[in-house]
């Protein structure tokens, strides 16, 4: 199965409604994730920095090393793309990126505009070298307006959101098969991503199951489970260990899939063995937290309401001193996006916001408790796109 394509220019056409709004000129980004966004190119390993010129008003530029450029012109829903640097038999425009931002930015008369750049992303070496390869241009922090933008999801957006879903909700069901067995974490992580990976090949031959890389490497197959059993749990997020799973354990299986970058999660807490009365208590506080918070995930409420609904739930359970920082986080091209759900976060969810739900609690080295799912906000409500069965899940 190959999913619908993704219109990058209704993307873009987004942001420079915002960018005009904000008295911006023209935008330029180099953050993967925004690049996808607006050209649908993603490189997957970043071994060489891009850059996307985009004006206020027309069509973007897409500015890649030499090296990618059958890539990007195979990918990208750009018409103009440059090549800077020197690899085989290709034209670059320029040596550098910045020489060739700088070109670019100069055919289009915005060498002294008015230019957004993205604040939370750039390390300050390479700001530097913007500024100083564009002295007269005038900088504005634009991160917000791109955040805003990806944070509401297309159908074809959603399309892919839930093809990575349904194999984290297949990858969870071969970690629940494994562990009444008792095998070591390591098994059963290596179970759900053998199970996983042998699903994409058999339903979506067609799709690239990726996420993005950085300059060190490359991630070519995002289909990732890490198992955390006992005390280990506490680390939150670790590699699965050689530790086996003993009775008594509560374990933390988690399972972070993408389909074209696009971002799903499944975590699911199950008890093996007798349990102790803390450990359960833990499992109804979460319970008791999610059925707390799930009536709020629907337009309108803020973020802030909907952690509020779980946080009560802790309190009258006994938790008041182990709250969670935040029960779940938007998901789409980034594994973590803006905003989160937790306490002071006013933003407010909108019809095709992307979340994780996760409503968490920890007890020292009995463990704790953590059911995650991707969730949309939907007209109405919300819509579970992860299916995997909840509740009080004990294994004898």
């Amino acid at each position: 199965m190959t999913l619908a394509a993704i219109d990058p220019a209704k993307h873009a056409a987004r942001v420079q409604g915002a960018m005009g709004a904000a008295g911006l000129d023209g935008l330029i980004v180099h953050k993967a994730q925004n690049i996808a966004y607006l050209s649908g190119f993603n490189p997957i390993i970043q071994s060489h920095l891009m850059a996307l010129i985009l004006p206020v008003a027309g069509e973007a530029a897409l500015i890649v090393h030499a090296l990618r450029d059958r890539h990007a012109r195979a990918e990208a829903a750009v018409g103009d793309i440059r090549l800077y640097g020197q690899w085989g038999r290709s034209r670059p425009i320029a040596a550098t990126l910045f020489e060739a931002m700088r070109m670019v930015l100069a055919e289009r008369g915005l060498e002294q505009a008015r230019l957004g750049f993205e604040r939370d992303h750039l390390p300050v070496g390479i700001f530097e070298q913007l500024a100083a390869a564009l002295p007269a241009a005038r900088f504005a922090d634009a991160g917000p307006i791109l955040t805003a933008a990806r944070a509401v999801k297309s159908s074809e957006e959603l399309a892919l959101i839930r093809a990575a879903a349904g194999l984290a909700d297949h990858g969870m069901e071969a970690v629940l098969a494994a562990l009444p067995s008792r095998q070591r974490e390591i098994d059963v992580a290596q179970r759900a991503e053998i199970a996983m990976r042998e699903r994409w090949v058999r339903e979506y031959p067609g799709e690239e199951m990726v996420d993005f890389g950085s300059t060190e490497g490359g991630i070519f197959s995002a289909l990732w489970c890490y198992v955390l059993a006992g005390e280990h749990m506490n680390c939150y997020a670790d590699c699965a260990s050689a530790r086996p799973i003993r009775d008594g354990d509560l374990v933390m299986s988690v399972i972070w899939t993408a389909c074209r970058g696009y971002h799903a999660e499944n975590e699911r807490t199950a008890g093996v063995g007798p349990m102790r009365p803390e450990q359960l208590r833990a499992f109804d506080a979460v319970l008791e937290a999610r059925a707390a918070a799930r009536p709020l995930l629907r337009p309108g409420a803020s973020c802030e309401e909907v952690y509020g609904a779980a946080r009560g739930a802790f309190v009258d359970h006994g938790f008041a001193d182990a709250l969670p920082g935040r029960i779940g986080h938007g998901l789409g091209l980034g594994a973590h996006e803006p905003p989160s759900l937790g306490p002071a976060e006013r933003t407010l969810l909108e019809p095709g916001m992307v979340f994780s739900f996760e409503p968490a609690i920890r007890i020292g080295d009995l463990g704790g408790v953590q059911h995650s799912d991707t969730v949309v906000i939907t007209e109405t409500g919300c819509e579970f796109l992860t299916q995997t069965p909840g509740g009080r899940l004990l294994m004898a």
